[in-house]
């Protein structure tokens, strides 16, 4: 496990929290900071307050030893100081030469104006990682302290499309690791798109939601049956206008130790269209969020 961690006092806790899941998943563990740049003033002379790069790293080393003995790890943590890159690119790299399973985003997102700060670093990381990223925000933990209470299950949300699937036998694998259930939820839309006959409309056919429900209850059993080997599978299907406010609310209201999302890693124009789940979901969301990216799967 990466943790990347921007050394405030306010992402200890969350460091922790990834530190226990790291114990009950036997994971190595290491802490990373990548510093930020400094502006570049020519000609300008370096007085006590621009102390060489050199100095920041072992400062930054420093504090990341100190803080590597409080999160709680029960194996040994790696440390690692990052002055090259960019603060999301690095992340990006040390997952990749670490060979991370899971990358570790610590956020202080939050809804409302100050821009869910999710912000540029932890949304990048998100849109081009091919690693699981576990995001803790200070909502999801706020919410452990005030209403603690036993976990049992993961939560997986899935729309049965293939690049969803993908992420359905290392969810099952994971829920096996840490002796918890899977339950699949998958969320439908609430209105169905209007039919079109020879480029008119044509009158729609009245809705039945109990077959819909019923037919797609059907397909995510038989998707559960393929994962039964691993860990003890339920299933859950809604309707819903909103799919990110369906899940929230799901796994608000379940014993769940994490959310699992699969991403489709779509660019460009699809982005635009389809939006992002999984942005809005870790905007909202109580319980800890794992972001499982199609194309990493």
């Amino acid at each position: 496990m990466l943790l990347a961690t921007d050394r405030s006092e306010g992402s200890r806790q969350h460091l922790s929290y990834a530190a226990r899941v790291g114990n009950a998943l036997g994971a190595r563990i290491t802490l990373f900071h990548a510093l930020r740049p400094r502006p570049l003033i020519v000609n300008a002379a370096l007085d006590g307050d621009e102390a060489p790069i050199g100095e920041d790293v072992e400062q930054a080393e420093r504090a990341l030893r100190d803080l590597a003995t409080t999160i709680g790890s029960n194996r040994p943590v790696a440390i690692e100081v990052e002055h090259r890159l960019h603060g999301r690119d690095a992340i990006l790299a040390a997952a990749d030469r670490h060979a991370a399973d899971m990358l570790v985003l610590p956020t202080h997102a939050r809804s409302g104006v100050p821009r869910a700060v999710l912000g540029s670093v932890a949304e990048h990381v998100l849109r081009r990682s091919v690693r699981p990223v576990l995001l803790l925000t200070d909502r999801m933990l706020e919410h452990e302290q005030v209403a603690p209470k036993r976990r049992t299950a993961i939560l997986l949300a899935t729309d049965l499309s293939p690049e969803s699937r993908k992420a359905h036998r290392p969810a099952a694998d994971l829920a096996h690791r840490l002796g918890l259930e899977l339950h699949l939820l998958n969320v439908l839309p609430e209105q169905l798109p209007p039919p079109y006959g020879g480029g008119a409309p044509v009158a729609p056919e009245p809705r039945d939601e109990p077959r819909r429900v019923a037919e797609r209850t059907e397909e995510l059993r038989r998707a559960a049956v393929e994962l039964e080997d691993a860990a003890r599978v339920e299933c859950d299907v809604r309707i819903a206008h909103d799919a990110s406010a369906a899940i929230v609310d799901a796994a608000a209201n379940g014993d769940y130790a994490l959310l699992l999302l699969a991403t489709h890693g779509r660019r460009g124009i699809a982005r635009m269209v389809h939006g992002s789940v999984a942005e809005q979901v870790v905007r909202n969301a109580r319980t800890p969020v794992l972001v499982m990216p199609a194309r990493g799967a």
